[in-house]
């Protein structure tokens, strides 16, 4: 009698399942992890940007007037930063909307630079953030136009108010220091 080598098709179809089974849990596990290195990243993307606008200003005593995703910030015979950063993908982690960082030109004295993070992720809060000279600000959803003192993750007691103050700018209906 001849012996037979070899799986049968039913034997490698069910290693087949079992593997994509097993695949699939490990994939599932390794979400949430994802999504707090995308965090992490976008943290660190907002720091490296902030460092390299301030070293711009100092040198040209302005801020550039338009930035773009993916190519360098440069200025004459200076390099800032090989690449400005793009947000992490899938940008819409939580709650946040599928956007790319947004940098604004305040002036020419400052700028803010709008991203969201899904969690909390080490000094920065949940949710919509701004990135302006020298600081992060959280602000809390629905807390418009408010900032000063306090701990409400705006810097300040949620009230609706008219405009700013000497020393602030208006971003995104909430006052932020500048």
């Amino acid at each position: 009698m001849k012996k037979k080598y070899g799986f049968t098709i039913l034997e490698l179809s069910i290693a087949i399942i079992i593997l994509a089974f097993l695949s699939s849990l490990v994939l599932v596990a390794l979400g949430p992890q994802r999504e707090a290195n995308r965090n992490t990243k976008r943290v660190a993307d907002i720091r490296e940007m902030q460092l390299a606008l301030k070293m711009f200003y100092r040198d040209w005593g302005v801020y550039p007037t338009v930035v773009v995703a993916g190519t360098p910030l440069v200025s004459g015979s200076n390099t800032y930063m090989a690449s400005w950063p793009s947000n992490p993908t899938p940008r819409n982690d939580g709650s946040c909307p599928n956007l790319d960082y947004t940098y604004n030109l305040i002036g020419f004295s400052s700028y803010s630079i709008t991203f969201c993070l899904s969690a909390t992720t080490g000094d920065v809060g949940q949710g919509t953030s701004w990135a302006i000279p020298d600081q992060i600000v959280t602000c809390l959803p629905n807390c418009v136009k408010s900032c000063g003192t306090g701990s409400n993750g705006c810097g300040g007691t949620c009230s609706n108010v008219g405009s700013c103050a000497a020393g602030e700018t208006c971003i995104s209906d909430h006052c932020i220091k500048t």
